[in-house]
C-alpha cells in the first residue's frame, strides 16, 4: 500500500472572484491511493483560498492523515496526531470529511451503483449584451433543467430587473431558480430587484431562495423578504449578515471543500441544505455528485463552477455541461482518468 499527494494549478477561463480575491488559477490537492483494490484518486479539502490554510500546511497535515490511515489507526488517534501537528479543528474536520467522501465515492463505483444526479445550471448576469444571457437561458430551458442558479455580481441592479424577469419567463414554471447576490449590492438595490423581478408570479420560474442578499452588516426591513433566504458556507461561518435577517434564512448552501462540518451547523439551525462546488478539479467535482446519496441534501447539485476551469486534471472533462442530470457512475469513472503530467507530486508514503 502506498499513497501520494499531488498539487494541481489549473487556469481559469478568466479572472474569477473567490471571496475578495481575484484569481486566474485554481490550486488544490489530490491524493492517489494504491492498495489491493487498485488505484484511486480523491480530492482533499479544505480549499486554500476562501480563508483556507496555506497549501504547505495542508500538504503536511494531509500527509499525516494518509500515512496513519494506511496504518489502520482509528480516526480519533489520527486526529490526535493532527492536533499535535498544529492542525486547527475545522481544517481537521474538513480533511476527514472530504477524505471520507472520496472513499465513499470509490465504494459506490466498486459496487456498480447507478444513480441519476440532478444538476443545477449556472447563469451569470452581465451588463453586456442581454441577448447572450437570454440565449443561455433558452438553452437551459430547452435542455430540461429543473434547477438554475443565477449569479448577479457582474450586473447593475438597474439592468438586473429586466434580465431576471426575462430569465424567469424563459425558464418557465417548472424550473426553480436560486438567485445569488454574492453580498455585493446595497440593501436598496436588493430591495429594488426583489420587488421588480423576484416576487411570485404565475407563469414565471419560482424563486427557490435568495443567497447572500446583503453585504456584511447590511440592514433591511424584514418585510422585504417574501422569498426564502440562503447563506453560503463563507457567509455563515463568518457571520456576514445581520441577526435580524439571519432569522429569516431557510437554506444553507454547503461547500464541502471549504468546510465539511458547516453542514451539521446549518441543519442544527433547521435549514434545508443544498450542495455547491468551489471550482474543484474533476476529481472533487465528481465526488460532490456522490452527496446525492446522502440524506438531508436537497436535489440539484450545484456543480456549475466546474465550467470556470479552462483546463482540468482529467483526460476528458466530466459530462456535466448542457444536461439537467448526470449518471453518478459515469462521473466517477471519468474522474479517475487523471493525467499526472498536469500535476506536481508534493509528498508520498
Amino acid at each position: 500500500m502506498n499513497w501520494g499527494l499531488w498539487k494541481y494549478d489549473l487556469p481559469l477561463v478568466c479572472g474569477m472572484l473567490f471571496d475578495e480575491d481575484l484569481l486566474t488559477h485554481r490550486t488544490g490537492l489530490l491524493a492517489c491511493l494504491s492498495d489491493g483494490q487498485g488505484e484511486w484518486w480523491l480530492e482533499v479539502g479544505p480549499v486554500t483560498v476562501l480563508g483556507g490554510p496555506d497549501l504547505n500546511d495542508l500538504v503536511r497535515w494531509c500527509g499525516i492523515w494518509a500515512d496513519h490511515w494506511f496504518s489502520n489507526l482509528p480516526p480519533w488517534n489520527i486526529r490526535a496526531r493532527l492536533r499535535d501537528a498544529g492542525c486547527p479543528g475545522p481544517v481537521m474536520d474538513t480533511i476527514a470529511g472530504t477524505w471520507s467522501l472520496g472513499m465513499r465515492a470509490r465504494r459506490t463505483l466498486l459496487q456498480g451503483m447507478r444513480r441519476k444526479v440532478w444538476l443545477t445550471a449556472l447563469l451569470e448576469l452581465s451588463d453586456g449584451d442581454a441577448s447572450d444571457v437570454f440565449r443561455v437561458a433558452r438553452r437551459i430551458a430547452e435542455s430540461g433543467y429543473r434547477y438554475a442558479k443565477i449569479k448577479t455580481r457582474g450586473c447593475r441592479s438597474e439592468s438586473a430587473v429586466d434580465l431576471l424577469r426575462g430569465i424567469r419567463k424563459t425558464l418557465g414554471p417548472f424550473c426553480q431558480v436560486r438567485v445569488d447576490f454574492n453580498a455585493s449590492w446595497s440593501p436598496d438595490s436588493v430591495a429594488e430587484v426583489i420587488c421588480g423581478a423576484l416576487l411570485p408570479e404565475q407563469g414565471l420560474a419560482p424563486v427557490m431562495y435568495l443567497e447572500d442578499p446583503l453585504p456584511p452588516g447590511g440592514q433591511a426591513d424584514s418585510a422585504l423578504w417574501p422569498v426564502p433566504l440562503a447563506l453560503d458556507t463563507r457567509a455563515f461561518l463568518n457571520q456576514l449578515i445581520a441577526p435580524a435577517i439571519c432569522s429569516r434564512v431557510q437554506w444553507g448552501v454547503w461547500k464541502p471543500f471549504v468546510s465539511w462540518p458547516v453542514r451539521f451547523q446549518m441543519l442544527q439551525q433547521g435549514w434545508s441544505v443544498t450542495v455547491s462546488s468551489a471550482c474543484e478539479s474533476g476529481v472533487g467535482t465528481a465526488a460532490l455528485a456522490a452527496l446525492a446519496l446522502y440524506g438531508n441534501i436537497a436535489p440539484g447539485a450545484g456543480l456549475g463552477s466546474y465550467q470556470w476551469l479552462r483546463e482540468d486534471v482529467l483526460a476528458r472533462r466530466l459530462p456535466v455541461a448542457d444536461r439537467p442530470w448526470a449518471d453518478l457512475r459515469d462521473l466517477l469513472v471519468v474522474s479517475q482518468s487523471v493525467v499526472t503530467d498536469r500535476l506536481s507530486l508534493v509528498q508520498s508514503g
